[in-house]
Parts: C-alpha cells; sequence; structure tokens
C-alpha cells in the first residue's frame, strides 16, 4: 500500500512537472480519441478482468496521454513552422513565356519640307512649294536663294538675280510677247521630260542692245490676268540666254524659265539643270 502511494506522489508529482509542456486542450483531445476508439480483441484469447490496481490504471493511462500529447505537439511543431524567424512563402508555378511577336519593320522615307519655302537664301535639303500649285517639289544644294512665291510663280536665284530659275503658270505661250519682237531669237522647239511627263523646251536670246528696261515680259501669269492683274513671266535683262521648259500637269501648264547672261562661262546651267530632275508634282 505504501508503495502505491509513493508510485501515485512519484507520477503525480511527474505530470505536475510537465503540465506546462502539453496544453489542456491537446490532452483533452487524445483523451477523447482513448475513449472513443474501439479495441480489438483477439477471439482465441478468452477476455479477462484486469487485476491491476486502480492507482497503477490510473498512472498508466495518464503515462500514456503525456507520451502521446507531447508526441503529438511535437509533430504540430515541426509541420507548422518553418524555422525562427521564417515564413513560408506559397510556392509561384511560373506561367508560360509568351515569346514576343516580331514586329514588322517599315522603312522611313523622308518626307519633303511641307512648310513654306522661306524667302531668302536656303539650306540644302528638298522642298515643296505651299502656295504655287500645282505643288512641285525640288532638290537644292546650299546657295539657292527663294526670291518669292506666289500662287502663280516661284522664283529661286543663284548668286544673283541674272541667273534664276521660275516656275510658273501662263496663259497661253509662254513667249507671247517675245515673238513679234526683233530684239528676241528663238529656236525651234524641242522635246524633253520633265518629271516623268513629256514636254517641250524652247531656247531664246534677247540681244545685249535690246532697248534698256526695267523688264522684259515673256506671257501674263494666270491669277493675275483673272484679276485683272498685269504680273508676267519675265527676263530680268538684256543680254540674256534663256529656256523655256512647258509641261502638262493634270491639265495645268506648268512652265520652268531658265535664264542667264550671254555667254556665262560659271556651272550655272548644270545647277539648273539638277534641280529641273529633281522637280516631281504632286
Amino acid at each position: 500500500m505504501n508503495d502505491n502511494r509513493s508510485f501515485e506522489r512519484a507520477t503525480h508529482d511527474w505530470l505536475e512537472d510537465g503540465s506546462d509542456r502539453t496544453s489542456a486542450a491537446m490532452i483533452d483531445a487524445v483523451l477523447l480519441a482513448v475513449r472513443t476508439t474501439p479495441q480489438e480483441r483477439d477471439l482465441q484469447i478468452p477476455w479477462r478482468t484486469p487485476t491491476m490496481p486502480k492507482s497503477l490504471r490510473l498512472a498508466a493511462m495518464f503515462a500514456i496521454v503525456a507520451v502521446l500529447g507531447i508526441g503529438a505537439s511535437a509533430l504540430l511543431r515541426n509541420g507548422s513552422s518553418v524555422g525562427p524567424g521564417t515564413t513560408a512563402s506559397p510556392t509561384t508555378i511560373p506561367s508560360p513565356t509568351t515569346p514576343p511577336s516580331a514586329t514588322p519593320s517599315t522603312s522611313v522615307t523622308p518626307s519633303p519640307n511641307t512648310a513654306r519655302i522661306p524667302h531668302g537664301p536656303l539650306a540644302a535639303g528638298t522642298y515643296t512649294t505651299t502656295v504655287l500649285t500645282p505643288p512641285t517639289t525640288f532638290a537644292v544644294p546650299a546657295g539657292w536663294i527663294n526670291s518669292f512665291e506666289t500662287t502663280d510663280r516661284i522664283t529661286l536665284y543663284l548668286a544673283d538675280n541674272a541667273h534664276q530659275v521660275s516656275i510658273a503658270r501662263v496663259i497661253g505661250d509662254p513667249l507671247v510677247y517675245a515673238r513679234p519682237n526683233p530684239d528676241y531669237t528663238i529656236a525651234n522647239p524641242s522635246a524633253t521630260t520633265v518629271a516623268g511627263l513629256p514636254g517641250e523646251q524652247t531656247t531664246f536670246v534677247l540681244s545685249a542692245t535690246a532697248k534698256v528696261k526695267s523688264f522684259y515680259p515673256l506671257s501674263s501669269l494666270v491669277d493675275s490676268a483673272q484679276q485683272g492683274g498685269d504680273a508676267t513671266l519675265e527676263l530680268v535683262q538684256h543680254g540674256t540666254e534663256a529656256r523655256v521648259i512647258i509641261v502638262d500637269v493634270s491639265g495645268t501648264r506648268v512652265v520652268i524659265l531658265i535664264q542667264r547672261p550671254i555667254g556665262d562661262t560659271t556651272d550655272f546651267d548644270a545647277m539648273a539643270q539638277a534641280l529641273v530632275d529633281s522637280m516631281t508634282f504632286n
């Protein structure tokens, strides 16, 4: 009897010592599982009434509960904790990568300068008339000067106004005033091409002994005549050699007048021809 009581006290002290290591809720859960779990019996061994004293049975039961509780607590701690100071991050499933679609390459063609052509010296480049119609595009190197631009005409000159290229729209024959004048020597026309369009070219000379005038008219300009004005396509001085090129652009007669002093030995003719060769009509 004394031995049983000593065992009970030792068991009670051991359980009291470990009571703060296993929560009451965990012990209750284990007890419930023990009470509700059916026991399997061996049919070959007759059931016997236990002869173990009640105190020993109670101690053994609490020992089993304690062992199960400690094991479950350790299992829960190991399964729910990644480590001190760390937090388990969810596993990220990488999404399939879609290859970037190819962007079609496009070639960019520089567009001509569509702003109004500045008055005065021009930088090397390509220009398109915005006042004169039909819109005419041309390219020039540095050195050309825009004298003026109207709805009827644009005039460019090189070095001085005796070396000019004019693009204009005239009424009828561009040499209507020059033909009856004996101071003009006019050659027979010849075929030419401008911007891929068929045209006609005529060369002529205004004598150096011609009567001195402020200008030498060739033909009236379209808009000026329709508005009652007297503006004309003209030469700027006597002693001039010139070319008139006529081309039809969608029903509009475009005239190109190139003029320079007689006997000029500069490269003006080649530069003027390069300007004409660069022309396109919009």
